[in-house]
């Protein structure tokens, strides 16, 4: 699941460290790897982008291995559940990731599949509560559509509130690795390290790194705001007490 990179649109929570158009960029960027990473796992691949109307501008970034398709309307589980659907119709096992989480790779893709030959349900569950990953056993059944009913999206709940909801409907459900996804100004130091390390090929280096620069001189920005302040503060301070000890020198003169 993708969506499209306009700036002001996506990655919102970004912004205040990076701006808009970097937190877009950073956004296209890591949909470009995870369709490059990606784009041999599995017989059908299919890249659900939003919004709807947007859909012919992901054809050249997606090229021919992925199938795109629009993710329609509602919320984010009436959107997964319906893509979930979608792909079981193609196959006996589905799953399905965000954008945001640029460590998954083909290996990760390999286990989730793995988990699905003995569990109805795979979650990958995020740092931040939610997951980065959900895979179904097919096929579909109506059980299924619990996992998406009355989940607080977007909060720190959603893995804990899935985990539940397959309990209470009877469904196996197996957990890969705890990732970090990328979608808050502290998960960006934490990006920057993975790809300082060799993390990502070089596009997406180039492109954090990138990012990394604008990072580095909010920093610097606000380290020099802070100083001066720090300085115009203890100024103020040294003339507050200078005015008062000239005052005392007047009050405390000897008489004449």
């Amino acid at each position: 699941m993708a969506k499209y990179w306009t700036a002001g649109r996506v990655k919102t929570r970004l912004a205040p460290a990076i701006g808009s158009q970097a937190a877009a960029d950073l956004h296209r960027a890591m949909v470009r790897y995870l369709l490059r990473q990606l784009g041999h796992v599995a017989a059908r691949r299919v890249l659900a982008v939003a919004p709807d109307n947007q859909a012919m501008q992901f054809v050249g970034e997606a090229g021919w291995r992925w199938q795109i398709t629009a993710q329609g309307p509602g919320s984010l589980g009436d959107r997964i559940e319906r893509l979930l659907r979608l792909l079981l119709s193609f196959g006996d096992k589905a799953l399905l990731i965000g954008s945001d989480c640029p460590r998954v790779t083909a290996a990760t893709m390999n286990r989730g599949w793995a988990e699905l030959e003995t569990h109805d349900v795979v979650l990958g569950p995020a740092a931040d509560g939610g997951y980065y990953l959900i895979g179904l056993r097919g096929p579909w059944h109506t059980h299924y559509s619990a996992l998406f009913a009355e989940i607080a999206w977007g909060t720190e709940r959603v893995a804990e509130q899935t985990r539940r909801a397959a309990a209470a409907a009877e469904l196996s459900l197996a957990e890969l690795e705890l990732e970090h996804d990328v979608d808050r100004p502290d998960d960006l130091p934490r990006l920057v390290e993975w790809v300082r390390q060799g993390g990502g090929d070089k596009e997406f280096r180039q492109a954090v790194l990138a990012v990394a620069e604008k990072l580095e001189g909010a920093e610097k920005l606000e380290g020099a705001e802070e100083l001066e302040g720090a300085e115009e503060l203890e100024g103020a301070e040294e003339l507050e007490g200078a005015e008062k000890l000239r005052g005392e020198s007047v009050v405390d003169g000897p008489s004449r």
